[in-house]
């Protein structure tokens, strides 16, 4: 609708790319010279930009009045717990309600969220997701789930309207919260499932634990830049499979101090396995697991290289240029039979059946020596970039290995991933696999 934009488009960046522009409803060719100079696509471009704009600006009016209607109800799917009465004007309890009831007490009494959407997953309580998408939607209750469901000021009994608003720029997308002082509140609009006193308490103790977790981002903002995660997103749990999150800690007031990796993973385990594995025991044993692996592959380059340059290298190159060459010779034979039994056909030499049976195995026997000949010429090419590929391969980390003390970029450029497992025991899964299948077809290139 940006008519600004559309015209640079139209009448710039298009033609420079040499892409014609046909709009049917609007009859615009670009390659009208007519349709580019009219201002006919420019005005119905800018009206229709100032009637969106117009249309925003009405529906947000009448959102806004809307909200002030003691007995309107939220938009979107009904709240967990709650349906429509049979005059759709009113919610009421259904038979999910009681797991609200419940969730409400076990947070009272201290339950953590992730505790408490164990327990309904549990006990069978159905999904908020899987209720409004169906099959859809999410197969079970998660700790955001939760956190929201108890932040809901709906279960009081009130109708709580525009607790969150979309950004009317187009350049931010996304829900962005409003304060609660500025929501539309109409007080016991319906049936309440749990006590006010319940959820105010909830509320503010979530309110509370936000601004303690900013207060200390802040702080340690104030102290430094972060120490850097080496490991970020290589280091994965050993036992449940699933990638680690980072977590940097502090000591005192000293900001922070060291980074490490926890697996905090409950999905396949009824408790989280919580291995942890710091990034300064990594920084030493993976280090030197990268250099002991890159030292074998120096050795190994370095055993290629002098077979390449040694007589035996040679005589594996001319083995398969001799192959090569034979296969063309062979080539060239079957042409010429098929060539000279087409004469003796014309000649009356042979006859016509006798021709046919011939040509038959003539065509084959010509058929095979050019499949021969491709393949010859494909191992050529495939020995020639094996090798060249391994010698690139090791040649652009064996330098970074003879060097002492920690190197993240190698660790990047080499490592695919850690599994950490209990007691400090570690698993280092390298890049390039393969490598060890190179050097064998590399080796048996110079066999032959």
């Amino acid at each position: 609708r940006n008519y600004v934009e559309t015209g640079v488009y139209v009448e710039n960046i298009l033609p420079k790319l040499g892409v014609r522009l046909i709009a049917v409803n609007d009859s615009f060719d670009s390659s009208r010279e007519s349709d580019r100079l009219g201002v006919t696509v420019p005005m119905k471009n800018m009206i229709n930009e100032t009637y969106a704009r117009d249309v925003s600006r009405k529906m947000f009016i009448a959102n806004r009045v809307r909200r002030m209607k003691p007995d309107v109800l939220p938009l979107g799917p009904v709240a967990y717990g709650y349906k429509k009465d049979e005059s759709g004007k009113r919610l009421i309890p259904d038979e999910n309600a009681d797991y609200v009831r419940v969730a409400y007490q076990w947070r009272i009494m201290g339950v953590s969220f992730v505790e408490i959407a164990d327990r309904l997953n549990l006990i069978g309580a159905p999904v908020p997701g899987r209720l409004m998408k169906g099959e859809k939607g999410g197969t079970e209750w998660t700790r955001s789930g939760v956190c929201k469901m108890l932040a809901n000021p709906i279960y009081t009994g009130d109708t709580c309207l525009g607790r969150t608003r979309r950004t009317r720029l187009a350049s931010q997308k996304g829900v962005i919260r409003v304060p609660r002082d500025q929501w539309t509140i109409h007080k016991n609009t319906h049936e309440a499932l749990v006590p006010r006193n319940d959820f105010e308490a909830i509320y503010e103790s979530g309110v509370q634990n936000a601004a303690a977790k900013k207060a200390i981002a802040e702080k340690h903002k104030k102290a430094g830049p972060p120490i850097p995660a080496d490991f970020s997103n290589l280091v994965w749990c050993g036992e449940c499979q699933k990638k680690m999150i980072t977590k940097r800690e502090k000591k005192g007031g000293q900001g922070f101090t060291h980074v490490k990796y926890v697996c905090t993973n409950r999905k396949k385990t009824d408790r989280a396995c919580y291995n942890v594995v710091f990034n300064d025991f990594l920084k030493v044993t993976a280090s030197e697991q990268v250099r002991m692996h890159l030292k074998v592959l120096s050795d190994r380059a370095e055993l290629i290289r002098k077979l390449n340059e040694s007589e035996a290298g040679k005589n594996a190159g001319l083995s398969i240029d001799k192959k090569i060459a034979a296969a063309k010779t062979k080539l060239l034979e079957e042409r010429e039979k098929e060539a000279r039994l087409y004469e003796d056909f014309r000649g009356g030499v042979i006859e016509e059946d006798d021709f046919r049976l011939i040509h038959e195995k003539c065509v084959l026997a010509r058929q095979e020596a050019e499949c021969r000949l491709k393949a010859l010429g494909t191992k050529k090419d495939e020995y020639a970039r094996v090798l060249g590929h391994f010698l690139d391969v090791t040649g652009n980390t064996l330098q970074a290995a003879e060097d002492d003390g920690f190197d993240a970029a190698l660790v990047k450029e080499t490592v695919e991933r850690i599994y950490a497992y209990g007691n400090n025991r570690i698993e280092v899964v390298l890049k390039n696999e393969d490598v060890d299948r190179v050097i064998e077809e590399a080796l048996e290139g110079f066999e032959e």
